[in-house]
């Protein structure tokens, strides 16, 4: 179950994500799937459109829809790659 406190152990790809402040307030608003994650960066397809933007994690707050609700996630908490994410956590140095 992902909650406030673990969503950062999760795997992000595949839930939807808003982009609720940036830097670049072009990208606030930005809504939709997340599709890709790099170590910098979310990939999010917007379900109408299909066009996808790629947001700077640093200095963006994003909220990811779970099945408990809404989460908001400061993006400097997820930057690191991915799977380098999750062993951190796991190995209690995150």
């Amino acid at each position: 179950m992902i909650t406030n406190e673990n969503i950062a152990r999760h795997e992000l790809i595949g839930l939807t994500a808003s982009v609720i402040n940036a830097a670049d307030k072009n990208m606030i608003g930005t809504n939709g799937m997340v599709t890709d994650e790099t170590k910098n960066t979310l990939v999010i397809r917007n379900h109408t459109t299909t066009k996808e933007k790629r947001i700077p994690k640093m200095d963006s707050i994003f909220r990811f829809q779970t099945e408990n609700g809404e989460v908001d996630v400061s993006g400097s908490v997820i930057v690191c790659n991915p799977a380098d994410r999750v062993k951190k956590i796991k190995s209690g140095r995150f």
